[in-house]
């Protein structure tokens, strides 16, 4: 009894992780040779604003690009997004009219095997966002 509880365990690990890992969505501009990985993830924030992180790997690079969404303008926004637990980028935004959004765009090297991109922004209020992808 003990050795199906553990291979039961065993297989729901294994389905659990299975499900977390996130489709890969491989992009072709037509001329069929493109290699290009695109992962894009929104979320809610811990308040009312909305996180966007889309992530494109091609040619050695990975492109980042973050927007959040909130419906104040002038808020200050203070922005910092890793590339395998390094610093990509660090500084404050702030919010624009008239969507009360704003958005960041960074280039990052792409190493060998996979790349962890996280980003957080805390906004007014103590708001705060995070999304993560690996590419």
């Amino acid at each position: 009894m003990k050795r199906r509880s553990m291979q039961a365990l065993s297989s729901a690990t294994l389905a659990a992780t299975l499900l977390a890992v996130a489709p890969i969505a491989r992009a072709d501009d037509g001329d069929g040779g493109s290699d290009r990985v695109e992962l894009r993830r929104t979320g809610l924030c811990s308040m009312s604003s909305r996180a966007r992180l889309r992530v494109r790997a091609e040619d050695g690079r990975i492109r980042v690009e973050l927007e959040i969404d909130t419906s104040r303008n002038g808020g200050a926004w203070t922005v910092i997004v890793l590339h395998e637990r390094r610093i990509a980028f660090r500084g404050t935004l702030r919010t624009e009219a008239p969507s009360g959004s704003f958005e960041l765009r960074r280039t990052v090297d792409d190493w060998f095997g996979p790349d962890a991109i996280v980003a957080r922004a805390t906004g007014p209020g103590g708001e705060s966002c995070r999304l993560s992808v690996v590419v």
